[in-house]
């Protein structure tokens, strides 16, 4: 998984500079490292919560694990609707184009990049919480394939949408949308492993997630 992150991340910028140029980089580079941030939102939950699946999985309670899978997907969802609607209140409260000096975007673009980049973290995480269920369910090995897949995917429709836009824009709807592809494509694999993980509102149980909170604060 590791490394392939490190090919992304070696492979962004020489894709960046052909097709964009140096200034378009930077100023991607630093986007994504604020929604890099975002990615620390989750406080440690989801790691909290891939542990207690996984002990509840190895007693034979699946109950109790799907019912922690949900009430904490259903905390990142909320979790993203409240930062969306934060940093569209910052968008429209402050200059922040002037402030962070980027000069390749104008308003509505900087938006559009901002709600790209916030969504497509979110659905990472979302993913990532799919790896703790495979995980749990003892095929660790096929949750990881899975997320490097949507990795990989992000990356590739992050490449061809610069290609075809030549700016942020399209390359930060294409990470969004190839990683909500590979999203998508890991539900699938979830639902043929273990089809009672489903994204419902029944058997939510927010103290499960007040249970969770010591241990995601020693995750952090």
């Amino acid at each position: 998984m590791q490394a392939v992150q490190l090919v992304i991340r070696i492979g962004e910028v020489p894709v960046f500079l052909y097709l964009a140029g140096a200034a378009v980089y930077g100023e991607w580079v630093l986007l994504t490292s604020f929604a890099a941030l975002l990615a620390l939102t989750d406080v440690g939950m989801i790691k909290a919560a891939q542990r207690e699946m996984a002990i509840l999985c190895s007693k034979g309670s699946r109950t109790s694990a799907v019912r922690i899978f949900r009430s904490v997907s259903l905390a990142l969802i909320a979790l993203a609707i409240f930062v969306g609607v934060f940093a569209a209140s910052l968008v429209h409260s402050f200059p922040l184009l002037d402030l962070l000096h980027i000069s390749t975007l104008e308003g509505v673009e900087f938006c559009v990049v901002a709600l790209a980049l916030a969504l497509q973290t979110f659905a990472q995480m979302q993913a990532s919480l799919l790896v703790a269920v495979l995980a749990a369910n003892g095929k660790h090995g096929e949750g990881t394939v899975w997320y490097s897949l949507v990795y990989l995917l992000g990356f590739g429709c992050e490449c061809l949408g610069l290609a075809l836009t030549n700016g942020l824009v399209g390359a930060a709807l294409g990470l969004c949308l190839g990683t909500l592809l590979g999203l998508a494509v890991m539900r699938v694999c979830v639902n043929q492993a273990a089809l009672e993980y489903a994204w419902t509102l029944h058997g939510l149980e927010p103290k499960r997630l007040r249970r969770l909170a010591l241990p995601a604060a020693a995750n952090m």
